[in-house]
């Protein structure tokens, strides 16, 4: 795995990931009530791709290492988010970010 899979989100695109694999009814989901009010508004966040995930039954996701930007922090919390694998596909690599 090479380091052009590392995605980078802000945090409303982090929220509709989050409301997504609720709808979806993935195993590894983020509790937004708990999550949502410490974290940075402005922040930037980074999922690691860690598992290609899915049934012939479900919709295939990868399992994301979350690392996510909370309030008032200079170090990451970590946490583990499912995504959709057709998202995930189309969110940006931190290289495509850092060419902008």
């Amino acid at each position: 795995m090479t380091d052009t899979q590392f995605k980078i989100v802000n945090t409303p695109l982090l929220e509709l990931l989050i409301g997504d694999a609720m709808r979806q009814q993935f195993n590894r989901q983020l509790d937004p009530d708990r999550l949502l009010p410490v974290l940075d508004p402005e922040g930037i966040h980074v999922l690691h791709p860690f598992l290609l995930h899915g049934t012939e039954s479900s919709v295939p996701h990868m399992r994301c290492r979350v690392m996510l930007k909370l309030k008032g922090q200079r170090l990451p919390a970590e946490g583990w988010l499912d995504v959709d694998l057709a998202k995930f596909n189309r969110l940006p690599t931190h290289k495509e970010e850092e060419a902008r």
